[in-house]
């Protein structure tokens, strides 16, 4: 253990001890060996224990990864999904020609028909409704049926129609085409069968 020693000379400040050294150092005399034969009677030492110093604990290392596994990746936020977005619906030419096949998915541009421009693949559904008032087609009725397509390509396509959805030949007037893609927002267009 550490000591320090801290000399006052009594005859310095004018006071008198009749303690001698080893006296008032008890049993720390031994402790300062050939210092004490430096000090007289009028002369005191003082000492002071340094504290004692202790290493901080060493801090635990993290767990590192098994031999022969690869350490997880961090999960990365997942964005909005993206919709489906269908575009430039027409029908080509307005007034369609009733006939015998049913509706087909055709890549690009073809008539008779539904023209339309699709974003990314998807599943689209064409419904018809048949307008009953004399302008415009506020009044609406549902026709029975509809034609579903897998997996359409992106870009442009034609939905080949000859004036049958499902069933027989619909009768002639005017009409609604409704095309709808799965997360997306359907088009409209409006024709006439002749």
């Amino acid at each position: 253990m550490r000591r320090a020693l801290l000399l006052a000379s009594l005859s310095a400040i004018g006071l008198l001890v009749g303690t001698s050294l080893p006296a008032a150092l008890g049993n720390t005399a031994a402790d300062v060996g050939d210092a004490g034969a430096l000090l007289d009677g009028n002369d005191v030492a003082f000492y002071v224990e340094s504290p004692t110093y202790t290493p901080a604990a060493p801090a635990k290392p993290g767990k590192s990864p098994k031999p022969g596994k690869k350490p997880k990746k961090p999960k990365e936020p997942k964005g909005p999904k993206s919709t489906t977005t269908i575009s430039n619906l027409r029908a080509v030419p307005k007034r369609i020609k009733r006939g015998r096949g049913l509706p087909k998915l055709l890549s690009g541009r073809s008539r008779p028909g539904f023209q339309f421009e699709l974003s990314k693949v998807a599943d689209i559904t064409l419904t018809l409704e048949r307008c009953k008032s004399k302008r415009g087609c506020a009044k609406r009725e549902a026709i029975r049926g509809s034609r579903r397509f897998k997996k359409a390509p992106a870009g442009e396509s034609t939905i080949r129609f000859k004036g049958r959805l499902t069933g027989p030949k619909l009768p002639k007037g005017r009409y609604r085409a409704t095309l709808g893609a799965k997360g997306g927002k359907a088009q409209s267009v409006l024709f006439r069968l002749f």
